[in-house]
């Protein structure tokens, strides 16, 4: 990777820490999913991932922040996936044994 792009991924990655939403976030989790596993960790990587996605995808194509609404709509695209992905990180966690 080029020094630019390690840059740019850097300073996301410091952003995130520094000013991230963590008890929003938190919030949400602890109301959708109880956290007491390995299994739970996968989930968040998954649940991160789609998140990073869709954010992605709304900054570059409409050329704008992330609003509080969209961060909703977003959520709710999620809460909806959440028992496939539960179903599919048991799935891969058993098959990996």
């Amino acid at each position: 990777m080029d020094k630019k792009t390690r840059h740019y991924i850097e300073l996301s990655i410091e952003n995130l820490f520094l000013k991230g939403d963590l008890a929003n976030a938190i919030e949400w989790i602890r109301q959708e999913t109880s956290i007491s596993s390995f299994r739970d960790i996968v989930l968040g990587y998954m649940i991160g991932g789609a998140t990073a996605v869709a954010n992605t995808y709304i900054v570059l194509t409409e050329k704008r922040a992330i609003s509080d609404k969209d961060k909703t709509e977003v959520r709710e695209l999620l809460r909806k996936k959440l028992p496939d992905f539960l179903e599919r990180v048991q799935r891969e966690m058993n098959s990996a044994r």
